[in-house]
């Protein structure tokens, strides 16, 4: 076999398995979650530039260069880019901090989130020849679930050929709501970034729903923040609604307030089809 698309009819040369998580998945799944993490540190950087606190923090540093440390005035003015620097840095050590202290869900994800047949943990698992195919490329993966890729790899055709790349390219976690038996919450959202924009976040909330529909669950609730408008605008094409907005404060500044949605999504009764078997 020279590519992964033979196995699949020629459809696409990405295969991606929607599939549960297994106890080696641990250390790809916790790298890939922190590297979510650390991506709206740009973003969030950006809006912390627009608030008042930046501006006053601005003037107040040039005001002790001035005053205290006898800058001549024309120089204060590098207190724009001190400030800047700083708060960099400052936002950059939080969201270091958070991925790796405030995690501790991922710790074990096999004992976390594996352990309830209410909760569940999925990855999306690609197959594809890095030799052959370039990542960057306008084609759309191929998905299939779990039961599915067992049909296709009946022979060990994939899962045996050292030709193949393997990796895991995204998360996605459900979990109990502590106000509600009967509610989800939706968690560990996330995406390789080479992968983005291919169908995997899409195809990992769709799994997530019909496990959700399946177990009973009246509804499914999370939590995102302005910094993630793509997820946002993911999850409000899939049906979840935005219920409330509040702002979350950091460093317990109002200047640097975060813009937090708390979305819900309405579950339906699942109906086995076909597809299932």
């Amino acid at each position: 076999m020279t590519s992964p698309s033979s196995s699949w009819g020629n459809k696409s040369p990405y295969l991606i398995v929607i599939r549960p998580f297994r106890r080696e998945d641990q250390e790809a799944s916790r790298a890939l979650i922190d590297e979510g993490t650390m991506d709206p540190v740009n973003r969030f950087f950006l809006q912390a530039l627009m608030r008042e606190t930046f501006l006053q923090a601005i003037i107040m540093l040039a005001a002790i260069m001035y005053i205290v440390g006898g800058v001549q005035l024309q120089y204060t003015v590098t207190a724009i880019p001190i400030v800047a620097v700083l708060t960099y840095a400052g936002i950059y050590a939080s969201h270091r901090y958070k991925a790796k202290y405030l995690h501790p869900d991922l710790q074990n994800i096999m004992q976390t989130y594996m352990g309830s047949n209410k909760t569940c943990f999925f990855v999306a698992e690609a197959f594809y020849n890095k030799a052959e195919n370039q990542l960057n490329t306008n084609e759309q993966p191929a998905f299939v679930s779990e039961i599915e890729f067992e049909k296709i790899d009946a022979s060990g055709q994939i899962s045996n050929d050292r030709s193949l790349s393997r990796e895991i390219v995204g998360t996605i976690a459900v979990a109990r709501a502590k106000e509600s038996a009967v509610i989800a919450w939706l968690r560990r959202t996330a995406v390789k970034k080479d992968w983005r924009k291919k169908g995997v976040g899409t195809a990992l909330v769709d799994r997530v729903i019909k496990f959700c529909s399946q177990k009973g669950f009246i509804g499914i609730e999370l939590v995102t923040t302005e910094c993630h408008d793509s997820a946002r605008k993911l999850y409000e094409k899939k049906g979840f609604e935005v219920r409330a907005f509040y702002h979350k404060k950091f460093f317990r500044l109002s200047g640097m307030a975060m813009m937090m949605y708390a979305m819900h999504y309405k579950t339906r009764p699942y109906r086995e089809t076909a597809m299932d078997l």
